[in-house]
């Protein structure tokens, strides 16, 4: 007799990494980086170095991510691990430790990541892009952008740091949209 599998989001969230290694004392870089997350793909590089100030470059690029399937199963890691889930209150979320929010200031950066079609509530938004740059203990978005569905837009821009122990957000945000029902069917 055979048995049926278990339902999607009844299976472990499962993490892989591929990757290509180059490490020294003042820097770690990995390279050909395929990372898998519940079978969502993104591909790209990393590099860090560990020299003063710590710098971290992110470049990541993924085909197809699908957030109705991946989302149910980064919320039960959510909930097991005791972190709150957001609320709507508009206040930033309380995890299982209470350690305060923050940007390190040494840190430096970039984070490049994009992505083809990402679907949510059944419809995809394309060309997904995140674009920043992270020094004193700012990041500062400089491209966040997608093309939703019903031929709307999204960008926004602005800075994230810590204020209070807390992220705080500062910017804009641009959005148009000829269809609004069928843009909010998206939301």
């Amino acid at each position: 007799v055979g048995g049926s599998e278990a339902p999607d989001s009844d299976k472990p969230l499962k993490l892989e990494i591929e990757t290509s290694l180059r490490a020294s004392a003042v820097a770690v870089t990995l390279t050909d980086t395929a990372l898998t997350l519940g079978g969502e793909k993104l591909t790209g590089g990393l590099d860090v170095s560990l020299a003063d100030p710590l710098s971290l470059d992110v470049g990541l690029k993924g085909g197809s991510i699908d957030l109705d399937k991946l989302m149910p199963k980064l919320m039960s890691l959510t909930e097991a691990s005791g972190a709150a889930a957001p609320s709507s209150g508009g206040g930033s979320a309380a995890t299982g430790s209470d350690a305060p929010f923050d940007i390190p200031r040494d840190l430096t950066g970039a984070i490049d990541l994009s992505i083809d079609a990402l679907t949510y509530n059944g419809e995809t938004a394309r060309n997904a892009t995140l674009k920043a740059a992270i020094g004193g203990g700012v990041v500062t978005l400089t491209k966040v952008g997608a093309d939703l569905p019903a031929a709307a837009k999204l960008s926004v821009n602005g800075t994230l740091r810590a204020r209070s122990g807390k992220p705080y957000f500062s910017g804009g945000v641009k959005a148009g949209a000829p269809d609004m029902r069928a843009l909010m069917q998206f939301v």
